[in-house]
This record gives C-alpha cells, sequence and structure tokens, in this order.
C-alpha cells in the first residue's frame, strides 16, 4: 500500500493545478499547458483504478493507453510510480484468488515502465498466492538478475559485498583471537601469576590476572581493544603460522573499520540521490518528485553548463521553449562551441519567425561542430526549413542537400515525419559528466581519521615481539596442546567447534580459515540488513541471503559432523 500511496500523491500533487506558470522547489517552472497535461494525467489514473476495481479490463487497457500517450505528450516515456501502483493492486488481487484480474494489471504495470525487477517480483507474489513455489522462486532469481543489470542495482550489491566480506574478516579476526585466548590462555594466566605470586595470594594473583586480561573490554569499542590486547599477550605462546595470523588479525582490527568506511563511501558515491535523478531523467521517467529533484539539480551544479543544457532539454521535452532558453544561453555563453545548445537556440528563434536571428545561431552551430555530423545535419536541416519560410527556395534546397549528405538516415527520418524544426538532446548525451561533478562535490573521509587506527596497529606490532622476549625467560617455547584425558563430551565439542583443532595443532592460517567460513555464513543475512537497502520499491518475497546464509551454514555443519 506505500506504493499505492505513493502514486496518489504523484497524481494529486500540485503540479497538475492548472493555474499560471509556477516555479518548483529552486526554480523548475511550469507552463499552464504542462499542468493541464498533468491533470489529464490525474484523471486517467483514477479512471485505471475505477475500471480495474470494476474488473473492466478494455477500458483499463484503454486508460493504460492514454496514460502513456499523455506522458509521451511530455517528452517522457516511463510511468514508475503508476506502474509500481499496478503492480501492488495486482498482488493484492491474487491474494483476494482473482488471478486473472492481478494478470493484466501486471501486464499495465510492464506497458506503464517496462522491464522493471519489481513486474517479476510482483510476478512471482501472484505465483506463490497460486501455490505455484517453483515458478515463484525462478520469477524472483529473474527479477534480482534484473535488478543487478542496473547502475543502482550494482552499486547496491557491491556495497553489500564489500560490507560482508570486511564485517566477515573483523569478526573472525575477533573470534580467532578468542580461540587463541582459550587454547594458550591458561598458560599466560599461569605466567601472570607466577610473576606477582611471590608477593601476594594465590586468589589475589588470579584476580588481578583476569582484571588484566579484561580491562579493555571496558573501553568504547572494547571487544576491539580487548583482542587487539590478547593478540600481543599472545604473540609468545604460538606457532609460527598462529604468530603470522595474529599479526594479519591486527591489521584487520584496526585498519579494516576504517577502511571500510572508505570503500562503502567510494563506491556509494558513485550513486548518490542527485546521481539517481540523472538516471531516471536519461532514462525520461515521469515521477511525483521529478521537478523538485530537477530543480534541486539545477541549484546544486547553477554554474555547471552540462547541467544547465540538461535542464534545457528536459524544457524542450516538456513543450516549454521559453524557459530553455535561458538555460541554452548560459551554455552558450560558458562553451562557445556547443553546437547543440546554437542549435537549439536557432531552432527557438525559428518557431517565433524571428528568422534573421535563427540563421545567425544555425550558421554558428554548423561553424561550431565541425566534426559532429548529427548537430551539422541537424542545423543543415532547420537552416533549409528557415529559408523556405523566407521563400528563399535556393538555399532552402543547398541546405536541404547538405543535410542529407551529413546524416542520411537521420534526415529521411525527419522529412518523413514532416518535422517543422529539430532540436538536439546534448545535454542528456552529458549525464556522465554531470555525474563526475556531482562526485566532486562529496565530502570524503579524512586522512587524519586513519592516524589513530594506523598507530594502533603499529604499536601493537611493535610490542608483540617486545612481550614474548619478555615471555622468553618465563617458559619454554611453542609446544602443541594436548590433552589426554578428555572427556567424550570435550572431544566432540573440539570437533565439532570451528578452528579449536587446528589452533592446539598451531595451524594458525587453517583455523583462521575453519572460522571464517561459517562467520560469513551467518554474517550473510545481517550484512543485508545493516549495509545498504536495495533500490526496489517492491522486494521479492523470499530472503535469498538469509536461506543461502542459514542453509550454507546447516550444510558446513553437516559436512563436519559427516566428517568427524
Amino acid at each position: 500500500m506505500r506504493v499505492l500511496a505513493l502514486a496518489l500523491v504523484f497524481v494529486s500533487s500540485g503540479y497538475v493545478q492548472p493555474a499560471a506558470a509556477q516555479p518548483v522547489d529552486d526554480g523548475f517552472n511550469l507552463s499552464p499547458s504542462v499542468l493541464e497535461s498533468l491533470a489529464r494525467l490525474q484523471d486517467q489514473w483514477l479512471l485505471w483504478n475505477s475500471a480495474f476495481l470494476q474488473s473492466d479490463q478494455e477500458r483499463a487497457d484503454a486508460m493504460v493507453s492514454e496514460m502513456i500517450g499523455s506522458a509521451r505528450e511530455l517528452g517522457q516515456d516511463r510511468l514508475p510510480e503508476l506502474a509500481l501502483a499496478s503492480l501492488v493492486r495486482g498482488v493484492e488481487a491474487a491474494r483476494q484468488g482473482d488471478v486473472e484480474r492481478a494478470d493484466w494489471a501486471l501486464e499495465a504495470a510492464d506497458r506503464l515502465d517496462p522491464g522493471r525487477p519489481e513486474r517479476d517480483f510482483a510476478r512471482a507474489k501472484v505465483a506463490r498466492a497460486s501455490g505455484s513455489y517453483l515458478s515463484a522462486w525462478t520469477l524472483e532469481l529473474r527479477g534480482l538478475f534484473r535488478a543487478l543489470i542496473t547502475s543502482s542495482g550494482r552499486a547496491s550489491l557491491l556495497l553489500n559485498l564489500v560490507f560482508w566480506l570486511g564485517l566477515s574478516l573483523v569478526v573472525t579476526s575477533g573470534v580467532f583471537v578468542g580461540l587463541e585466548m582459550a587454547t594458550k590462555g591458561p598458560f599466560l594466566v599461569r605466567d601472570l601469576r607466577g610473576t606477582i605470586g611471590s608477593l601476594l595470594p594465590s586468589w589475589v594473583s588470579f584476580a588481578f590476572a583476569i582484571v588484566f586480561l579484561m580491562w579493555p573490554f571496558v573501553l568504547p569499542n572494547g571487544w576491539i581493544w580487548g583482542a587487539l590486547f590478547w593478540a600481543v599477550l599472545l604473540w609468545g605462546y604460538g606457532s609460527h603460522s598462529e604468530r603470522r595470523v595474529l599479526i594479519m588479525c591486527v591489521v584487520v582490527l584496526t585498519l579494516l573499520p576504517t577502511g571500510l568506511v572508505w570503500l562503502q563511501w567510494g563506491i556509494g558515491r558513485q550513486y548518490t540521490d542527485l546521481e539517481e535523478v540523472l538516471e531516471r531523467v536519461r532514462h525520461r521517467e515521469l515521477y511525483g518528485q521529478i521537478f523538485d529533484d530537477l530543480g534541486r539539480l539545477g541549484s546544486t551544479l547553477s554554474d555547471d553548463p552540462a547541467a544547465r543544457q540538461l535542464i534545457g532539454d528536459v524544457h524542450v521535452a516538456l513543450g516549454q521553449d521559453d524557459f530553455a532558453r535561458p538555460n541554452y544561453t548560459f551554455v552558450t555563453e560558458a562553451e562557445l562551441g556547443n553546437g547543440a545548445a546554437l542549435n537549439n537556440l536557432g531552432v527557438y528563434h525559428f518557431f517565433r519567425r524571428e528568422h534573421i536571428t535563427a540563421i545567425e545561431f544555425l550558421k554558428q552551430a554548423y561553424d561550431a561542430s565541425p566534426n559532429d555530423a548529427e548537430v551539422g545535419a541537424a542545423a543543415s536541416f532547420n537552416l533549409s526549413q528557415t529559408y523556405s519560410d523566407l521563400l528563399e527556395f535556393g538555399n532552402h534546397g543547398t541546405y536541404l542537400m547538405q543535410a542529407r549528405s551529413l546524416a542520411p538516415r537521420r534526415a529521411s527520418e525527419w522529412i518523413d515525419r514532416g518535422e517543422s524544426a529539430v532540436t538536439l538532446e546534448g545535454g542528456y548525451r552529458r549525464v556522465s559528466e554531470i555525474r563526475r561533478q556531482l562526485r566532486e562535490q562529496l565530502d570524503g573521509p579524512e586522512l587524519a581519521d586513519l592516524a589513530q587506527p594506523l598507530g594502533a596497529c603499529l604499536l601493537a606490532i611493535a610490542l608483540a615481539p617486545l612481550v614474548r622476549w619478555l615471555r622468553a625467560g618465563t617458559s619454554g617455547g611453542w609446544s602443541p596442546t594436548t590433552n589426554g584425558d578428555e572427556t567424550a563430551l570435550e572431544r566432540w565439542g573440539r570437533r565439532l567447534i570451528p578452528g579449536v583443532l587446528s589452533t592446539e595443532a598451531g595451524d594458525g592460517l587453517r583455523a583462521f580459515l575453519a572460522v571464517l567460513v561459517p562467520m560469513a555464513l551467518l554474517l550473510l543475512p545481517v550484512a543485508g540488513v545493516l549495509a545498504n537497502r536495495p533500490p526496489w520499491a517492491l522486494e521479492p518475497a523470499g530472503s535469498w541471503s538469509l536461506v543461502v546464509g542459514v542453509g550454507g551454514f546447516l550444510l558446513y555443519y553437516a559436512i563436519r559432523w559427516w566428517r568427524s
């Protein structure tokens, strides 16, 4: 119902009040004709909704065609929020047992906004409501694949993957140090008690050893500081393999959390809020907040020619040439050789019968783009139309032949469609440039943020050999931990708890990997919740991360049980 509410907000917003041209947000203006088109779109949606509730498919299909026509009048191809509302209506109908009505609601959604992954998720819900569980899982997989094709889906996946891997390494490092303390800790406590045992009673020395080992855990982020402290103290009690892994754990525990923040920022900056707006504008999506978003984009990059040219192109697509002109004028003053903007200014004056000014701009557009066949062809075609209006048919034929020679296919299309003049969408082609401008304005992590964790890492690495040297005089070197009198419960516990046997044998890398696998599987559902929510308005019913994580964990333990 949240999606349906969004759609209702869209069609009932202030944009559809037919009044004089009004500014939206930070200066994106709407003309009376655009407001009337939006009002007509509102009426069409309400009529579709009424037809759907009355199970009148023919009338509903007609309304879908009219909504698509209204969107195209505004230069847009997609109606994502109305499509999502149709999907919600279809899922509701399926849950009520009306699968046929659900199917044509989903078909309507696909016409309003083709190819969205949410359509497959909605179809999966309908299939599940019909009892077709295998089909539901197949549709959800297809929807996930479609989602990952999009830039926002890839960015979300990469963010979650980086967060999951980093979180798994950090948690595994802490658990590995805990395993080391569980197997080597008794010897450490023995040495600590031996150091002060002659001065204090036995129970006091034992309490002192415990307090000495546990005090870092009361600090902020105490489990990280505690693991670092233990790693330094345990340096002298492990094998060469375990020492190398302990050094790796120190690096992971100190540097990886900050590095993870940097990586997430680096990946996340590829798809900021305004970059999502760019993508939606590029795909010509007409959604409820589009004009507010365009206003924010214009105010954020008010001095950027590429952004101003894109906003001018959107105005032209909406049929608002008067609002496009100041943007193109700004672009041509900032970029003297911008042929697309010069061409569009020439078209503006052509439609106002200002032929001399139109010819001046169009000739500038042609001269400014000697290597751009499309700009040259468009300027030549528009010059031919201008001279035709002036009854100068010689120039008309010359420039028309010039347009045909530069871009034969495009010129034939313009002629076949009976175009009076053609504008160019140079701003739409500069989306990647605008995206770079947006990224340059983002404030990233400071290098100073790395100073404290780097200092802690270097201090821990420096202290570890010193502690081992101090311990050398208290007891011998490392030897495998053995216990010949263990009970059956202890024996099975050692075999089933990952990493214990390898730690006792001094194989640090094998112990770390034995812990990493189950930890990564357990943290898979958590990472999906904590890292970044996928950009889906309608989510799949099945929790794939939970299924894979829990299923993989159970399979891992089944294999361990079988091997033991």
